[in-house]
């Protein structure tokens, strides 16, 4: 391919002929080669014929010192953008090149699209999605991660169920009577009357039982977190039945259920922390049951046992 200086040096008449011959010729084939002119003179055009199929035509910077291809003369696309300055914060006004499939006359011309129709254009995306209504744990979300130079990543749902039990967790604690203003007064007239006249003689409140456990061969009720009916089940090591703890001033009543039906030999326990212990011993009997009624009042706890026969 021609290639020259441009430089028309003296000679005689034929040899001045050539070389603007091939002055005219290089002019006209912008220079094309496999490599760079060995002259370079600032604005000269280069066809770079060493980029397959149809080379690349390179412009010569005014500093002389690299060469600048031309939009679109690259066989890859988006060249000169990838070699363009990075904007870091885009506005709704800027624009992105793109390729239209329903361009007329023939599709796949080149195109372009704003910030802010491309923005609207994902959220009307969104809105035309199908909605899902009930939630899987498995199911994602995507989120821009704050301590990772906000990079795109994604959450499932079970682990935002956990990050929202952690945050909005309910604080539990209790208040006396006497700190709630004018609850004493309304309940003056109460304490008097029978449970009967209270919910009605028809009515029965019904509660589902809760299993506890023996650990470390003791066993001490629970006062929170569960109903007043329990069950735990016996063993053949012998153990301590504690009494439930209780803080000063409360009362309530317990039903414990202490059941044989898993281990063939069973001990009886060692009550501990009652202020009084009556009733029947603990039928120790594989399949056999004993009921254990708990009254917490004044400060004073007692367990009365009632073995089944």
């Amino acid at each position: 391919m021609p290639q020259h200086d441009f430089v028309l040096d003296n000679a005689p008449g034929l040899a001045v002929r050539q070389d603007m011959n091939a002055a005219v010729q290089a002019l006209a084939s912008v220079s094309s080669g496999p490599v760079e002119p060995t002259t370079k003179i600032p604005g000269m055009l280069w066809l770079d014929t060493s980029v397959s199929p149809n080379g690349v035509v390179r412009q010569r910077n005014l500093a002389n010192d690299a060469w600048i291809a031309f939009r679109g003369s690259t066989t890859t696309p988006g060249e000169d953008i990838h070699a363009a300055p990075e904007k870091l914060v885009p506005v709704g006004a800027d624009e992105i090149p793109i390729s239209d499939s329903a361009s007329t006359p023939t599709p796949w011309q080149r195109a372009k699209i704003k910030i802010s129709t491309l923005i609207a254009a994902v959220y009307g995306g969104i809105v035309g999605l199908t909605a899902k209504t009930t939630l899987a744990d498995a199911d994602n979300f995507v989120i821009t991660d704050s301590a990772a130079a906000n990079a795109a990543k994604k959450i499932t749902w079970a682990n935002i169920k956990t990050v929202l039990n952690a945050v909005y967790a309910l604080a539990v604690h209790t208040h006396t009577t006497a700190q709630v203003t004018g609850l004493d007064a309304a309940l003056a007239d109460k304490v008097s009357k029978s449970v009967d006249s209270l919910i009605g003689t028809a009515a029965f409140i019904l509660q589902t039982d809760a299993a506890e456990a023996i650990v470390s061969n003791a066993y001490t009720p629970a006062v929170t977190g569960k109903g007043n009916m329990r069950y735990v089940q016996n063993q053949a090591a012998a153990w301590t039945f504690n009494a439930p703890p209780a803080t000063s001033g409360q009362m309530f009543t317990m039903v414990v259920c202490i059941y044989n039906n898993t281990n063939p030999l069973n001990a009886a326990p060692t009550f501990a922390g009652f202020q009084k212990v009556s009733g029947d011993a603990v039928n120790t009997a594989y399949t056999k049951h004993t009921i254990c009624y708990i009254t917490r009042m004044a400060g004073l706890t007692t367990i009365h046992v009632d073995a089944m026969p």
